[in-house]
């Protein structure tokens, strides 16, 4: 039993190290492109991004956990309110009841135990929290929390100037939706800020609610 879960971690082991191969593949080609959010970790260690990230919108942690496995950093914040919001503009399947969102809590808070001090909860929204952070501080920011245009437009102006030159901002479902259950308007936000920034925008491939990212632009480069 001990070596069939020994012979398990070192094929997870080579698999991870392919993957991560791929990744800075696809990425460092001619036309720069990432496949999966999953493949943000490996870009991130190629672009030597690792200091301190955060994510914003954790619910379960099942994303912070793979960045945790995946990204070389020294840390990162997982930022989350976990609270019910009954009478706001957040229209979204995630907006369940405190009862709920209390026991996601916990089972998020489990999961991230394992990796120790690399790993820090924050219950607060995300404007709650941007303030404990210098401005650029971050290596990465990846947003997943209210996805309707005001709550990400505000997120965006909110956290990016926390993300160090070079750095990254980046999150997920590029899409906007107008449903009774399912408000978004990623899209909208996410283009308004790339525009009028004069930014590039990388979209992942891999199905039709992509995540984004955008590289901060170093103003070392730029001529005097």
């Amino acid at each position: 039993m001990f070596k069939t879960r020994q012979r398990i971690k070192e094929l997870e082991r080579e698999v991870d190290l392919l993957r991560g191969q791929m990744a800075v593949q696809l990425f460092s080609s001619e036309v720069s492109k990432i496949y999966s959010r999953k493949d943000f970790g490996y870009v991130l260690n190629y672009l030597g991004l690792v200091g301190l990230g955060v994510e914003v919108g954790v619910r379960k942690a099942n994303y912070s956990e793979h960045l945790l496995k995946t990204w070389k950093g020294m840390k990162l914040y997982s930022i989350d309110p976990w609270e019910y919001f009954p009478d706001s503009g957040y229209i979204d399947g995630s907006n369940v009841k405190q009862k709920e969102q209390d026991r996601i809590f916990k089972e998020a808070t489990k999961k991230l135990t394992e990796f120790g001090k690399r790993s820090e909860v924050i219950r607060k929204t995300s404007l709650e929290s941007v303030s404990q952070f210098t401005d650029v501080s971050l290596d990465f920011v990846y947003l997943d929390a209210q996805h309707h245009y005001e709550a990400v437009k505000e997120d965006i102006a909110a956290w990016y100037p926390k993300v160090v030159q070079g750095g990254v901002i980046s999150g997920d479902d590029y899409v906007d939706i107008e449903e009774p259950d399912n408000k978004f308007g990623v899209k909208k936000a996410v283009d308004e800020f790339v525009s009028e920034n004069g930014l590039e925008l990388i979209l992942t491939i891999d199905g039709l609610f992509p995540s984004w990212f955008v590289q901060k632009k170093d103003d070392s480069s730029k001529s005097e």
